[in-house]
């Protein structure tokens, strides 16, 4: 029974307080007034991020789950291939704000630690 708990509390408050802070960030972009706000982008961040979050949260209570064999395929196979996107999207925008500039920076960060995680994998297979 506490087990189920504690996976019912990691799946219910991290996707929540996740919510909580984006819906926090996009109002403060709001009302900074800024231009082309990249308020899709950092919810998609915030979902990678997320992901990850959960996943340790998972890890260290000892109850894993088949949902996280779904979130890490997410986050191993299609995460960083939109996070990439993300990055390529912002390329020409960073320079608008400083979310602008994070959003960018956070996105990149995630496509190549991935590409070399991958390039590792690799040598290490060889």
């Amino acid at each position: 029974m506490n087990e189920l708990l504690t996976t019912l509390f990691i799946y219910s408050a991290v996707p929540v307080t996740a919510w909580c802070l984006y819906m926090r960030l996009y109002n403060r972009m709001q009302a900074a007034g800024v231009v082309d706000s990249p308020d899709i982008q950092f919810f998609l961040i915030f979902t990678v991020y997320g992901g990850w979050l959960m996943v340790f949260f998972i890890l260290i209570s000892k109850v894993w789950t088949a949902m996280m064999y779904l979130v890490l395929v997410y986050l191993i196979l299609a995460a960083p291939i939109m996070m990439l996107v993300i990055a390529i999207s912002l390329i020409s925008d960073y320079k608008l704000s400083g979310y602008h500039l994070w959003a960018f920076v956070a996105s990149g960060a995630y496509t190549a630690i991935c590409a070399f995680l991958i390039f590792v994998f690799i040598v290490a297979l060889l």
